[in-house]
């Protein structure tokens, strides 16, 4: 079975935006407390929209240039693209 959610690096992050209508994406760093917290909710939310929507995680230490593409300063960022344009975006972790 592949992973629910899939690794990205700078080298295909492009590709994964073209490939598919919709690319749920957290923007991570393994060092971010928050990051390691919010992983399996991503994973749950995967998991629900299987098939609908791909998810993938970028690491921001070692893939700056799409990070500073998409100006991601704090980690973790959850972004949501459609069409490989950038609709959402959140960045943090709040307790709800």
């Amino acid at each position: 079975m592949a992973k629910r959610v899939r690794e990205l690096y700078d080298d295909t992050f492009q590709e994964t935006l073209r490939g598919n209508e919709l690319v749920f994406v957290d923007f991570y760093a393994d060092w971010c407390g928050p990051c390691k917290a919010v992983a399996p909710v991503v994973e749950r939310i995967a998991k629900e929209y299987e098939g609908r929507v791909v998810f993938g995680k970028l690491n921001t230490d070692g893939n700056h240039e799409t990070a500073n593409r998409y100006r991601v300063t704090s980690v973790p960022t959850l972004t949501l693209f459609r069409e490989g344009a950038l609709r959402l975006g959140r960045t943090g972790l709040e307790r709800v």
